[in-house]
């Protein structure tokens, strides 16, 4: 039983939960998120991802991998007037990059993935 108390960690040091909230994860903790993640922990993982994709268009507005990344995330959290503006406009910016680059491949791949995107609102 003393063993086991030893292998504990001391949370006392810690002095209030948002303390232990922002304790580093345990490799268990790690490997699970992995795999399963709470509804809260996933929430959180999104408007993590939302925030820094409208940092990266506000930085580079004229980049339509950011839009289309980003209304992916608004269809996946159910935000589909969102997704539709941002899936239509990583369109636009990705046929006219497309139109003025002698490599079109990720501007093409960008176009497709916004069509699918689009395609599946209109399923909803």
């Amino acid at each position: 039983m003393e063993e086991q108390e030893d292998r504990l960690e001391d949370f006392s040091q810690y002095e209030d939960e948002e303390d232990i909230k922002n304790y580093p994860p345990t490799v268990w903790q790690k490997i699970r998120r992995l795999f399963f993640m709470f509804p809260s922990e996933k929430r959180a993982e999104q408007y993590q991802r939302l925030r820094d994709l409208t940092e990266a268009i506000e930085q580079f507005p004229e980049t339509a991998v950011n839009y289309l990344l980003r209304g992916e995330l608004h269809l996946e959290m159910k935000q589909y007037d969102l997704a539709q503006t941002d899936l239509e406009k990583a369109l636009e910016l990705a046929q006219a990059q497309f139109e003025n680059e002698r490599w079109g491949l990720t501007a093409q791949s960008t176009m497709d993935r916004a069509q699918q995107g689009l395609q599946r609102l209109l399923e909803l």
